[in-house]
């Protein structure tokens, strides 16, 4: 499936939208609240994920 977009790293925009217009963009994306659909199965890989790098017996 083809699409109309381009996923890049960040700092690929960072790069392109230049250092004030980065401040900028940042202090935006602060001021929002991401919806993040994923959030329950990414809150469960990370507290595995520190269980397993902690070495935790309970694993």
């Amino acid at each position: 499936m083809e699409h109309d977009f381009k996923v890049v790293d960040l700092r690929v925009l960072y790069t392109e939208i230049g250092p004030d217009a980065t401040e900028r963009f940042r202090h935006r994306a602060a001021l929002t609240v991401p919806a993040h659909r994923a959030e329950a199965d990414a809150r469960r890989y990370a507290l595995a994920y520190g269980k397993v790098q902690n070495s935790d017996p309970a694993m």
